[in-house]
């Protein structure tokens, strides 16, 4: 899953993270709708189950910005 800025670290799934997840579902158009998805219908079919999301973008959160900015062209770093 996609974690954007803010989302680094595991997180218990809410409605408000999945509000914000919808945001972020330009930069993931692959995955991201789909989890969305079924983040809603577990959550309707198991309401008291909590869910957890882990973020595959995390990877890349406490890189020195060397490392995440070398591989991309300087006209998207801004």
């Amino acid at each position: 899953m996609h974690g954007g800025q803010k989302y680094s670290a595991p997180q218990r799934i809410t409605a408000a993270m999945i509000t914000e997840h919808r945001g972020l579902s330009r930069f993931d158009r692959e995955h991201l709708p789909e989890e969305i998805l079924l983040m809603e219908a577990f959550g309707r079919r198991f309401p008291n189950i909590p869910q957890l999301a882990c973020f595959a973008s995390a990877l890349h959160h406490d890189l020195p910005n060397v490392a995440r900015l070398l591989p991309i062209p300087r006209r998207y770093e801004a």
